[in-house]
């Protein structure tokens, strides 16, 4: 029925269907006129697996295929969609720490899909040193000294910053020539774990025997310093004086290492340039700027209260090559 132009529906018809367009129009508001979402095949499923180190996008792009949408649609799903996620960064990363995190992506201002994010590593833990160690027969150390070189021979790392090394060997005996096998573990936070091994020498102390050390001759008069079994440098010195202050021949360690350093003892106060101690405090190898010769027999009339004197060029270059630790021998 027409009146005046218009289209008049029977207040009958008009009570049944307004309820239908006010419930067409709420449903309409609530699912939005956005295109359908299709979801990249790795994200079917609501677990999410994410190595360690990598950063857990909130892109909506990463999630949903935009290859199947027109630019504008592309361009609404971008405007009217949200990726919300709840990490745990690593400072001073994008990445998260290890654990299971909830994702959330929102569409049309409704929930659209969650998800439970965990982050693995699998990652194991990386050895940057295993190098074998030299030692001398009867080398004076203690069960700390001893268990510092061991602990030198290997160094790891791993990709969360913490690795923890732990080492298995035989019982080690410094008294007698034999080779140990040392085997290292390196096991990081999340229970990866790699394994390496090295060798613990105990050797005889000789003049060019293998490994990085210092030998001080006392009937040569001269200072050699090896590295890995072969001549680095070598220099004249002058030893203790015989049978009043005798260098004691034995095998050592440089245990400290200092410039500037004042000596003093009972017949002698001086400052020197280089000091390096390998018995204590007492015993060491050093720069001596009186002397004004080194080498031959000066040991046997006019040489040190014990220590091992050497010209200040040599012992700077010494100085500038070892470290604590480093083993002294002295012998024939």
């Amino acid at each position: 029925m027409h009146i005046n132009g218009g289209y008049f529906m029977p207040s009958k018809i008009r009570r049944r269907v307004i309820p239908l367009l006010l419930c067409l129009m709420a449903v309409f508001a609530l699912t939005g006129c956005g295109p359908l979402l299709e979801l990249n095949q790795k994200y079917a499923h609501p677990e999410i697996y994410v190595n360690y180190g990598t950063a857990v996008s909130t892109d909506i792009s990463e999630y949903v295929n935009m290859d199947t949408l027109s630019k504008e649609e592309q361009k609404y799903v971008k405007k009217n969609s949200s990726v919300v996620y709840h990490g745990n960064k690593v400072s001073g990363h994008k990445y998260d720490r290890p654990g299971t995190y909830p994702l959330t992506i929102y569409y049309e201002d409704q929930v659209y899909r969650k998800y439970q994010v965990t982050i693995k590593d699998l990652e194991k833990p990386k050895f940057k040193k295993a190098k074998d160690v030299y030692i001398f027969k009867d080398t004076e150390l203690t069960d700390y000294e001893l268990q510092d070189l061991l602990k030198g021979m290997f160094k790891a790392t791993d990709n969360s910053g913490k690795v923890k090394l732990k080492l298995s060997h035989e019982q080690i005996n410094v008294h007698k020539v034999r080779n140990y096998i040392v085997h290292a573990t390196a096991t990081d936070p999340y229970g990866n774990v790699s394994q390496a091994k090295a060798t613990f020498h105990v050797q005889k102390a000789e003049y060019g025997a293998m490994g990085t050390y210092v030998y001080v001759s006392i009937p040569k008069q001269r200072l050699t310093y090896f590295v890995d079994g072969k001549i680095n440098m070598s220099s004249p010195v002058v030893t203790g004086t015989q049978g009043v202050h005798d260098t004691p021949r034995g095998s050592y360690y440089i245990n400290s290492m200092s410039t500037g350093t004042r000596l003093k003892g009972q017949g002698y106060d001086v400052t020197v340039q280089y000091w390096m101690a390998f018995i204590g405090g007492s015993f060491g190898i050093h720069s001596a700027q009186w002397r004004g010769a080194f080498g031959g027999n000066i040991y046997q009339y006019g040489g040190s209260h014990g220590c091992v004197n050497m010209p200040v060029y040599a012992a700077g270059e010494l100085f500038q090559k070892v470290d604590i630790g480093t083993p002294v021998i002295v012998g024939d």
